[in-house]
C-alpha cells in the first residue's frame, strides 16, 4: 500500500490541454444533461420508446430498484459482504480478511482548481 505525494510539474503545454479538458467536460456535461432532459420530457409525453434514424439511436432506458419496506421472506434474502468493514481493516492492518479477494483499478482523477 503506497501513499505518495508528487510535485511533479507536466510540461505547459499538456498542462494547459489538462485544464481545457476538464472545463470542456463539465461544460460538455451540462449541455448533455439539458438535452436529455428535453428529450425524455418529450419522449414520456409523446409515448415514444426509441428513435433511430442513419446519425443515431435513442432509447428511452428505465431501472428499477426494489426495497424492503417490511419483514421479507428468506427467499428473497441474501447476505452480501460488508466492503466497508473489509476496507477499514484493509487500511488499518494491511491485510484482507480469509475469503476476501482485491481487486483495484487505477484511473485519472483530475479538475480544476
Amino acid at each position: 500500500m503506497t501513499t505518495a505525494v508528487s510535485t511533479y510539474t507536466v510540461p505547459k503545454e499538456i498542462e494547459k490541454k489538462i485544464l481545457t479538458a476538464i472545463e470542456l467536460k463539465k461544460e460538455l456535461t451540462k449541455y448533455e444533461k439539458e438535452i436529455k432532459d428535453q428529450l425524455k420530457k418529450a419522449m414520456i409525453e409523446n409515448d415514444v420508446h426509441s428513435i433511430t434514424n442513419d446519425l443515431y439511436y435513442v432509447t428511452l432506458a428505465s431501472k428499477k430498484t426494489f426495497k424492503a419496506t417490511g419483514n421479507v421472506p428468506e427467499e428473497y434474502q441474501k447476505v452480501v459482504l460488508n466492503t466497508t468493514k473489509v476496507g477499514d481493516e484493509y487500511k488499518l492492518y494491511g491485510e484482507l480478511p480469509d475469503g476476501v479477494e482485491l481487486k483495484e483499478t487505477k484511473y485519472i482523477v483530475w479538475d480544476k482548481r
